[in-house]
């Protein structure tokens, strides 16, 4: 008797990195984890200006322990938190005008908020900081002394497909490009 085969399924996520989002991404990678799915290899389109660094930490997490192979596509931009859940996947590829771009932590009050209040804020957003810092470390990002001096400056990072080729953010790059007859999911 043969065994059916399994397929490689084509999946596409657009927008910020929230709780919602971050929800409908988990749910619908891990229904694809199924045995009856079949599922071989998970190709998954990614283009987001980021969003919640909590959401980005967790889904970087999920990517990392995720059971199938699972490779992720920057089709456009992924920023900010996008970049730390990208980073995740073991398999991250780059379209040729792909952008990333990293950054510390921020965060706008939209009103009047008390001290004790906006401490609290302040030394969350510095253990988010950490957290990101940590994670572009294990995952072997070459950044230069210059790179690591304007992230201390609070200055922005943004790499074309090519130079995230060079400091490790991408493997390679590669367009997203699902074989004719495939069905895309939306996450």
């Amino acid at each position: 008797m043969e065994l059916p085969l399994k397929r490689s399924v084509y999946g596409v996520f657009m927008g910020t990195i929230d709780k919602e989002s971050a929800q409908r991404i988990v749910n619908g990678l891990t229904a694809l984890t199924h045995p009856q799915a079949l599922t071989g290899s998970i190709h998954l389109f990614l283009h987001s200006p980021g969003g919640e660094i909590p959401e980005g930490i967790a889904l970087h997490n999920f990517f990392a322990a995720f059971p199938l192979p699972l490779i992720l596509y920057n089709c456009g931009n992924v920023d900010s938190a996008a970049a730390l859940a990208f980073l995740g996947a073991k398999e991250r590829r780059a379209s040729t005008y792909a952008t990333f771009t990293l950054h510390r932590c921020a965060m706008s009050i939209a009103y009047a908020q008390p001290a004790a209040r906006m401490k609290e804020y302040v030394e969350a957003m510095l253990i988010q900081d950490g957290m990101a810092e940590s994670i572009y470390r294990q995952v072997g990002l070459k950044l230069t002394a210059a790179h690591w001096d304007k992230l201390a400056d609070n200055d922005n990072l943004t790499f074309s497909a090519k130079e995230a080729m060079e400091i490790g953010l991408v493997q390679q790059i590669e367009e997203f490009r699902p074989p004719s007859g495939s069905v895309l999911f939306p996450l």
